[in-house]
């Protein structure tokens, strides 16, 4: 399963978006490049995949404490970064990245 995800998502080319959500997907593609690659790959697999902790800790090989752990890291750490982001342009609205920084 881990081959799958570096061969299906991680590395993928980087993609500019386009159109009226371009900042914010912008900025949410910004937040996760300075993420760990262990934090990245451990939130892309749980919240944009939909894996459960479970499965998500069997494919990074980590015990289920420790990958929540690494989730939970890696949410603050985005949470951190997109308000670093908010304050240098504050006239973004980054009310719908919400999904993203809840538990």
């Amino acid at each position: 399963m881990r081959s799958y995800y570096y061969r299906e998502y991680a590395r993928r080319p980087a993609v500019t978006p386009t159109g009226g959500a371009s900042v914010e997907h912008a900025d949410i593609l910004a937040a996760l490049a300075k993420l760990g690659a262990e934090q990245r790959e451990a939130l892309i697999l749980v919240e944009a995949i939909r894996f459960s902790f479970g499965e998500a800790a069997r494919v990074c090989r980590q015990p289920p404490g420790r990958f929540r752990n690494l989730v939970e890291g890696a949410r603050a750490d985005l949470a951190r970064h997109l308000e670093r982001q908010r304050r240098k342009t504050p006239r973004r609205d980054c009310a719908s990245l919400g999904f993203l920084l809840t538990a």
